[in-house]
């Protein structure tokens, strides 16, 4: 199954309404609410994995996560056995690159990730962060432009930002593009 930038945004907002209670109780704690996303044992990202039947690794070349499928790995030992590897995840592509920013605006914030996916070579760049829902389109059509700025104008990110309203999270999805941004239906 192809994976498109519809299909994580709508997996993604799945996930989080099965467990938004949880998501709630730590959203004021950055340590723990990461946790939930990228570091628990049934963390958001692996159950996005399951989902879309993909693999996931963290923490791999400075990502967060990357998916990927099995015969993305860097076989242990070749046919003609010039090398063996030394255990842990090589991969010869990534599927999707993905990063959670806590903190999305300011001087350490998910411009940086931007600029992070957009070196990277995959089919998929995932941004997650959070800020109001008032603030959303100026914080999407800043980090449009750093992809307008390029010079590859086949480049895109699915921004996902959510947002506390009322003791909901509130989710959008956003495809930015070189010329444009699009808001995604959930």
């Amino acid at each position: 199954m192809e994976v498109t930038y519809q299909k994580f945004f709508e997996t993604w907002c799945l996930i989080c309404k099965k467990i938004e209670k949880n998501l709630l109780e730590k959203w004021d704690s950055r340590d723990s609410f990461t946790k939930i996303i990228l570091k628990d044992e049934n963390c958001i990202t692996k159950q996005i994995a399951k989902k879309l039947g993909l693999e996931v690794f963290h923490e791999y070349y400075s990502h967060d996560a990357v998916f990927y499928t099995k015969s993305d790995i860097v076989k242990e030992y070749p046919p003609n056995n010039t090398w063996r590897t030394t255990g842990g995840c090589f991969l010869t592509h990534i599927k999707i690159a993905f990063e959670h920013e806590n903190i999305i605006t300011g001087k350490a914030g998910g411009y940086q990730e931007i600029c992070h996916l957009l070196t990277t070579n995959s089919n998929l760049k995932i941004l997650v962060g959070y800020i109001a829902e008032y603030k959303q389109k100026g914080c999407v059509e800043d980090f449009q432009s750093i992809i307008a700025s390029q010079n590859d104008t086949n480049q895109s990110i699915l921004l996902i930002l959510g947002a506390l309203n009322n003791n909901k999270i509130t989710w959008n999805g956003y495809v930015l593009n070189h010329d444009n941004w699009e808001k995604m239906k959930p």
